[in-house]
């Protein structure tokens, strides 16, 4: 991270100088906990981890900063509706603010998972087809 951070540091501020009022998502996979304190350093508005990052320690290093989760590819693609939301919704409690989409979905993947995914973000309110 040492070495990445000047670096995505010089190309965060160019995307702010270019966009001057849109707000900057930094996404990084894998286990990235050990980052955080570089991560803490860099001028970006939210950031986007894949299911390997532990969402409430990286809430703890990254305070102002807005976090968004996913869930595993695989286990997107293979679980049923209701683990889905279980999943997804642990997410939201670890912190997330919001999820998306993990890196390569899988085309097997089916849309009530998916719906699944969104229905955890809406709480209690009724499933729109």
């Amino acid at each position: 991270a040492q070495f990445a951070a000047p670096h995505l540091a010089n190309l965060i501020q160019s995307l702010k100088q270019n966009l001057s009022d849109k707000k900057i998502i930094l996404h990084i996979c894998g286990r990235i906990n050990n980052l955080a304190e570089e991560l803490k350093k860099l001028p970006f508005s939210m950031l986007s981890v894949d299911a390997a990052a532990d969402i409430k320690g990286l809430k703890q290093v990254l305070l102002d900063k807005v976090i968004i989760g996913s869930i595993c590819t695989n286990t997107l693609a293979k679980q049923t509706p209701a683990q889905i939301k279980r999943s997804s919704q642990q997410i939201i409690n670890q912190g997330a603010a919001a999820l998306c989409l993990p890196c390569g979905l899988n085309p097997a993947t089916p849309l009530e998972n998916l719906r699944a995914m969104r229905q955890a973000l809406k709480k209690d309110k009724p499933e729109n087809k």
